[in-house]
């Protein structure tokens, strides 16, 4: 009911005189060129009349569109690379963390039975699935340079310098870890290196 009142509205707004729509509808029916039979004639002579692209232009836009495409593919090719560089540098820096908590845990272990050792080497590979990666690991005395190498050993400091250096030697290792995998058929590495001591 409702609805209906609004629609009979809104036909009496549209019939009185003084109502701009209904000036602007009668206006445009009355201009031969909105006619029915003139919009008909003037899509005919635009269908006649009308012309494609010339084979330059199509050229021209094949040409843009194909470096756009080269440009896009080039970026998305170097997104790719670097991301997997990404993924390499941080598996190697988890494989480098595991690597140095195994050795302190060796190096703790060695410690309860008396052993520390002055210098060590070793290699190996990761298990899978990480068989690709390669560790090498070196375990060196820390020596300081000391004030004696500098100044006359019988002097007060020089003395207490050399000592210092001798007791750190006995008490701090530096372990060393690389970490070591080919990418893109280039050898690359990263080095992480600790200090563990003896107390």
């Amino acid at each position: 009911m409702r609805m209906m009142s609004i629609i009979t509205l809104w036909k009496q707004i549209l019939l009185q005189e003084e109502c701009p729509l209904k000036m602007s509808i009668e206006r445009l029916e009355k201009n031969s060129m909105f006619s029915r039979i003139h919009f008909m004639n003037m899509t005919n002579y635009f269908r006649k009349d009308c012309r494609g692209f010339s084979l330059l232009e199509i050229m021209v836009a094949v040409a843009l569109l194909a470096i756009a495409a080269t440009t896009l593919l080039t970026f998305h090719g170097n997104s790719l690379i670097t991301s997997g560089r990404a993924e390499n540098i941080t598996i190697a820096a988890m494989l480098a963390r595991y690597k140095i908590s195994e050795i302190e845990l060796d190096l703790k272990n060695g410690m309860k039975k008396g052993e520390f050792p002055d210098e060590k080497t070793d290699e190996g590979s990761f298990e899978k699935p990480y068989e690709d990666y390669k560790w090498k690991m070196t375990i060196k005395s820390v020596k300081l340079p000391t004030a004696a190498q500098q100044q006359d050993e019988a002097s007060l400091t020089g003395m207490i310098s050399r000592q210092l250096s001798e007791e750190i030697a006995k008490i701090v290792r530096e372990v060393k870890i690389e970490v070591i995998w080919e990418e893109m058929e280039e050898e690359q590495s990263i080095d992480v290196v600790t200090h563990i001591v003896k107390l």
